[in-house]
């Protein structure tokens, strides 16, 4: 059964479908992205965590006159499906139910929802060929990369999807016989994080939602860290070394910058350090964007520091950057930025998406399927 906790994201959608274009999420799925396995909504609503929360800071957003026509808003969300052929990627199923809401199924689930291949292990074998997770000795580990059979693309990201959609940790999780619970996942994570890991972003969302101490923590080798540690090491990294223009990097930004307000994880020097970094970004990102509406891959460097040497492929950059970046300005709480900046900066943004969204190709809609699912999310949500 899938739990989720009714507080920050549904606080988002319900304040989402009080403006015109709110309308519009529920033919896409996406209004209330909860679900509870063999549950009607009545028996749902015995399962929601109903502990109270502190509301989701404001975020509202003015994109003008942007419009789509309702043949491109179905065209749009028939982009974002999994592929029927062959086997399923992690990270594609991740995407899809992010976009459509957790209760997203498909035919080769036998009109399961989708996350649940990733709860139940013979549902994970119909899915993605063999299951996506197996059990550790200190809970339960989702394939990384490093091993054969399916894999995450990014270390942690199903926990820290799980975070987002905010599936409570007491979610049922079966592997083979045994069952266990998301909490045994949180375990596992904990266990064998260190502050030098490659990728840290998509672990910090995760537990940014699900430890509620400042620490410390300690790894299986005896190594502490702290919410402070892990806020340092985020803000300090390389941005050239992170994926898709460094933009997750600054969703775990956010999301630890949250848990520190709410659950007081984090010193208040460091509190301060975290709003100040999110805001210094957000206004680099509104003044780097280019006039035909992308962002360069560097954004995230003042323009008298952006040509270093370093290059990539402008054609796939301009897609990545621009679509995670459109939707992390929709999302950014409106405290950290100038708001006639930020919808500004969207509206300039999403008509360049939606002209690459009504060019895209066959081939690219895989090779391409997470910045296209960004690109799509922001169309849909501006119109």
């Amino acid at each position: 059964m899938i739990t989720i906790r009714c507080s920050n994201f549904l606080h988002t959608f319900l304040a989402i479908i009080q403006t015109p274009f709110g309308r519009l999420l529920p033919c896409l799925g996406v209004l209330v992205p909860i679900f509870a396995s063999s549950c009607t909504v009545e028996q749902f609503e015995q399962h929601v965590d109903k502990t109270p929360d502190i509301a989701l800071d404001s975020v509202t957003v003015d994109v003008g006159g942007f419009s789509i026509t309702e043949e491109e808003r179905r065209q749009f969300a028939d982009l974002i499906q999994l592929s029927e052929s062959g086997r399923c990627l992690i990270s594609e199923v991740l995407h899809v139910v992010k976009f459509h809401g957790i209760d997203y199924a498909s035919d080769i689930t036998q009109g399961r929802p989708v996350l649940e291949g990733l709860l139940d292990s013979d549902l994970g074998i119909r899915l993605f060929g063999s299951p996506p997770m197996r059990m550790t000795r200190e809970g339960v580990q989702y394939s990384s990369p490093f091993e054969s059979g399916p894999s995450e693309f990014h270390t942690d990201q199903v926990l820290a999807t799980f975070a987002q959609l905010e599936v409570v940790d007491s979610t049922s999780i079966r592997v083979g016989n045994r069952q266990v619970t998301v909490r045994d996942v949180v375990n596992e994570v904990v266990s064998r994080f260190y502050l030098r890991q490659k990728e840290i972003e998509w672990t910090a969302i995760a537990m940014a939602y699900y430890l509620d101490t400042p620490g410390p923590f300690k790894n299986h080798l005896g190594e502490e860290w702290c919410f402070d540690d892990l806020a340092r090491e985020l803000i300090d990294r390389d941005f050239r070394l992170t994926s898709c223009g460094g933009v997750h990097r600054l969703e775990a930004i956010v999301a630890v910058e949250r848990a520190g307000r709410r659950k007081k994880v984090l010193s208040e020097a460091m509190q301060a350090s975290l709003s100040q970094f999110i805001s210094t970004k957000a206004r680099l990102a509104c003044l780097r964007q280019k006039s035909d509406g992308t962002w360069p891959a560097d954004w995230y460097k003042t323009a008298s520091a952006a040509h270093d040497g370093f290059t990539v492929n402008s054609k796939t950059s301009d897609l990545l950057v621009t679509s995670h970046l459109t939707q992390w300005l929709f999302e950014l709480p409106d405290r950290f930025v100038e708001t006639t900046q930020r919808d500004s900066a969207i509206s300039l943004a999403l008509p360049w998406l939606r002209h690459r969204l009504l060019a895209v190709t066959p081939g690219e809609i895989r090779s391409q399927f997470c910045p296209l699912t960004h690109a799509a999310q922001s169309v849909l949500r501006g119109r």
